[in-house]
């Protein structure tokens, strides 16, 4: 099968043009106090919160999230025991590497009340009833 010169000089323009166009994003996340927040959870999404890709922070803090079209975008970055917080920012067409600012977390403590786990000490299975004695029982 014969290729004429013309149709592969604009498959290797459009291709070229199109990882062109594709930038890494990159950035680190800590508290308050400064310290390094690891295995937070970082979602890209479009300027309308649709989801674009996701990842989490290492364990340093740092995150990085590969070929992020040009554009507009929220950051949105949640972990256990602090505030979510929402960072938009834009990719520009002359970016070769986005690197944003150091995101701080605010720590949200939420103090939870009594809990009371309650089992059954019967078991019933197809053909017989497991019955497991409790401390005063035995």
């Amino acid at each position: 099968m014969k290729l004429n010169k013309y149709y592969l000089l604009t498959s290797c323009l459009a291709v070229g043009s199109f990882t062109h166009a594709q930038v890494p994003v990159k950035g680190m996340v800590t508290d308050e106090h400064k310290e390094a927040l690891a295995y937070t959870t970082v979602r890209l999404l479009r300027s309308d919160s649709t989801f674009v890709q996701g990842t989490v922070t290492d364990s340093i803090g740092c995150y990085r999230l590969e070929n992020v079209q040009k554009g507009s975008y929220l950051l949105s970055f949640s972990s256990i025991g602090y505030e979510a917080k929402i960072y938009p920012f834009t990719v520009g067409g002359e970016d070769t590497e986005k690197a944003l600012p150091v995101v701080y977390l605010k720590e949200n403590s939420v103090l939870l009340g009594e809990v009371e786990v309650k089992g059954s000490s019967f078991i019933r299975q197809k053909d017989r009833v497991l019955i497991i004695p409790d401390k005063q029982q035995v």
